[in-house]
């Protein structure tokens, strides 16, 4: 069964692109991939959910939308779904943000309005891009979707903000996990009264954990799945103009890894260019043109409509019911029922009857006060506005030590197994998950290939290559090519295999 079937009503998944601070690109690649969404055969409504500054529009070439969301929230229109503007290309349409600055802080109420018909529209995907910045309404749209992307650029400045808006997410998620729990009392008194937003502070997830187990050890089991398991961001490298560029997106991994425990994947890496610019001024997403990149947009499309949410929805199910057990009673306000009523944004199912929290199932708390409704919030529990910034030398370390493993032999000459053929080629960069290897001209035919070989070439390279030998060969997944440079990227299959290659071609290649 493909990604979309299945499908009755409301929306399939829900993607949020945000981005740390201005100017990274992110209503870029948010254009681009709801495009590349469509192409794929999606129904998709990209969403601008920056309410006091929108711009998503004009790179659909829409000068003056003729109804923004503003138009909604101010009770002109009815339906969210009448305010969704069509464009140019099939199956996409935009809900425009409102140029209104008092737009940017909707009530309590029209956000709740808000809400419950984003969570009705009827698309495959829902496409919503935040805002820059860290405020309520921006990190809680960010924290409502499916799938986190975090766009960034390899500036120190852009690293350090996209690090924060991380780190205050992550919080923040934490915060309206067991909000309106007794714990909250308790966990708040632990960290002098403003629990996350002091927690927020501390270098490192691990010494909040430390904390934590000592205060209210119950939360530790959801809080570690909640860290391991759902919080489902990834990055995306944007603006690159160098190969070691790629070196900082990657760095910024390993800095995620190391000071919140994420584990986080780079979805994606594309290049400063002209051509970005250019589509940007004629308000025409360029992901359908022949431009290598938009190549990357197209498979980033099929990965996220091939992704399996069933895994994460059955963590938050866990979750749920580990905070739903009597040491974590829930006390539910009229303002509470109000949002268990606000729609089902992430499961787009019907919306959960009102029924006592002491029968509630943990299937119907992870809908209902897990996820969805915690995007309204209570406002009294403000987002973590204060954070500890990365020091520049942990970021430089960070890029300087994923630098040095990132190998770039002058000459090595390598054989690569695509479509049925061995290929030769210069490997010309390779690091612990990916070699790039520049000279074999990939046709759409070997485009189409899932699985094949990378194998050291150890003498001279016209040398008739034996397709038995395995010695030197690993197992490697054609991840992109880029046409112009005939540059093509090969993602290893085996970490083991790949730590091999790495260390083989070191030893082989002078630092």
């Amino acid at each position: 069964m493909g990604p979309m079937a299945g499908l009755q009503s409301g929306v399939g998944r829900v993607i949020a692109v945000g981005g740390g601070k201005g100017g990274v690109g992110k209503s870029v690649v948010c254009a681009n991939l709801a495009t590349a969404l469509a192409h794929a055969g999606a129904t998709v409504i990209v969403f601008d959910a920056d309410l006091g500054a929108p711009n998503l529009h004009t790179m659909f070439g829409i000068t003056t939308p003729a109804r923004t969301v503003g138009d909604f929230l101010e009770g002109g229109i009815d339906s969210l779904a009448e305010v969704a503007l069509p464009t140019a290309f099939p199956r996409l349409r935009i809900i425009c943000g409102n140029q209104s600055l008092g737009a940017a802080n909707p009530k309590w109420q029209a956000k709740q309005k808000l809400i419950r018909q984003l969570g009705s529209l009827d698309a495959h995907c829902l496409l919503i891009d935040v805002g820059a910045g860290t405020s309520l309404n921006t990190v809680d749209f960010f924290n409502a979707a499916d799938i986190r992307l975090l766009v960034l650029t390899p500036e120190i400045t852009a690293v350090q903000n996209a690090y924060g808006f991380l780190k205050v997410a992550l919080y923040r998620r934490l915060q309206r996990a067991i909000a309106g729990r007794e714990v909250s009392d308790r966990l708040a008194e632990a960290f002098g009264g403003r629990a996350f937003e002091i927690a927020s502070t501390m270098d490192s997830m691990e010494t909040f954990f430390a904390i934590l187990g000592s205060e209210a050890p119950e939360l530790i089991a959801p809080f570690r799945m909640l860290v391991d398991k759902e919080f489902n961001a990834r990055l995306i490298g944007n603006m690159l103009a160098t190969p070691g560029d790629r070196d900082v997106i990657y760095a910024v991994q390993r800095l995620v890894k190391r000071f919140l425990g994420l584990d986080i994947n780079v979805a994606a890496t594309f290049r400063s260019s002209p051509h970005v610019r250019d589509s940007v001024n004629r308000g025409k997403p360029f992901a359908l043109s022949a431009d290598p990149d938009a190549a990357v947009f197209r498979q980033l499309a099929r990965t996220l409509l091939e992704h399996d949410l069933e895994p994460t929805r059955r963590v938050r199910t866990k979750i749920a019911e580990a905070l739903a057990s009597e040491a974590h009673a829930i006390t539910l306000g009229l303002d509470d029922i109000e949002m268990v009523e606000a729609g089902q944004l992430i499961e787009a199912s019907q919306p959960t009857p009102m029924v006592p929290s002491a029968a509630r199932t943990g299937a119907e708390v992870a809908s209902a006060s897990d996820h969805v409704d915690q995007l309204i919030g209570v406002e009294a529990a403000a987002v973590p506005r204060e954070f500890t910034p990365l020091p520049i030398e942990d970021i430089t370390g960070e890029i300087t030590l994923v630098q040095r493993q990132s190998v770039r032999p002058v000459k090595q000459y390598v054989r690569v197994m695509l479509g049925g053929h061995w290929h030769l080629g210069t490997l010309v960069e390779i690091g612990d998950e990916t070699a790039c290897v520049s000279g074999i001209a990939a046709t759409k035919e070997l485009h189409r290939t899932k699985v094949g070989q990378l194998h050291l070439v150890t003498g001279d390279p016209s040398t008739a290559l034996d397709p038995d030998d395995e010695t030197g060969s690993v197992a490697v997944d054609l991840a992109s090519y880029d046409e112009r440079l005939q540059l093509t990227v090969l993602r290893f299959a085996d970490a083991d295999a790949a730590s091999w290659m790495v260390e083989y071609v070191r030893a082989r290649v002078p630092q």
